[in-house]
């Protein structure tokens, strides 16, 4: 069957649920859902598994979404999931502010307990180009993200250094660096239980006629 509107977008709902014996209990799905322009929302993130959560409740989302998914009987009771995700035209940020992509569009690949990011595109403040691709992996307590990328023309003064380790941030407010910055990255973060980890290399380019 399907569902849906012009604002939640289309649901496609195939296949079949099987109960032995009329046993709830024992309630076995094999289901394929087709999702077209869904919302990418408050609503959809608290769907996700719990090990998720504490990295999602810090984030707001907007934008729309398309996939396609198999649900079946995992583990413990559980529903897994497999399957693929197109995000568009989306915007993602921590509540906190301190930091927040425009335009973001990936692609993803779902598996039970992984989702593999590809060709992830988005801008960042001040307009800097940044694309990524990366993994998330549950583990116990929570989720391990790891992700690599390149950035360009990141404008210094549009982007204030909140998320850099104490100790540099106060070297960056002391020498106030600024022009356009081209670079590459590599970023593990565990959610559950460390701050994150990050490695980067940035050639220093002095901003054009206009830049700020």
């Amino acid at each position: 069957g399907s569902v849906g509107n012009e604002n939640d977008g289309d649901l496609i709902l195939t296949g079949v649920v099987k109960y032995p014996g009329g046993d709830l209990d024992k309630v076995d799905p094999h289901i394929t859902i087709q999702g077209t322009n869904l919302p990418l929302d408050r609503t959809l993130l608290d769907a996700m598994p719990e090990s998720y959560q504490p990295w999602l409740r810090k984030v707001s989302t907007s934008g729309r979404l398309a996939m396609t998914v198999a649900v079946t009987r995992g583990p413990a009771d559980s529903a897994d999931v497999e399957g693929a995700v197109q995000i568009s035209a989306a915007k993602v940020g921590a509540k906190d502010g301190t930091w927040a992509l425009s335009d973001v569009a990936c692609h993803a690949d779902v598996r039970p307990g992984h989702v593999e990011v590809k060709d992830l595109a988005a801008r960042m403040a001040g307009g800097a180009a940044l694309q990524a691709s990366g993994t998330v992996d549950e583990q116990a307590g929570g989720i391990a993200i790891a992700a690599t990328g390149t950035w360009k023309d990141l404008n210094l003064h549009a982007n204030p250094p909140a998320l850099l380790p104490p100790s540099i941030a106060a070297t960056w407010s002391k020498y106030k660096p600024s022009g356009l910055l081209d670079g590459d990255f590599r970023v593990v973060i565990d959610v559950a239980a460390a701050p994150a980890e990050a490695e980067a290399r940035d050639p220093l380019r002095p901003p054009a006629d206009g830049d700020d």
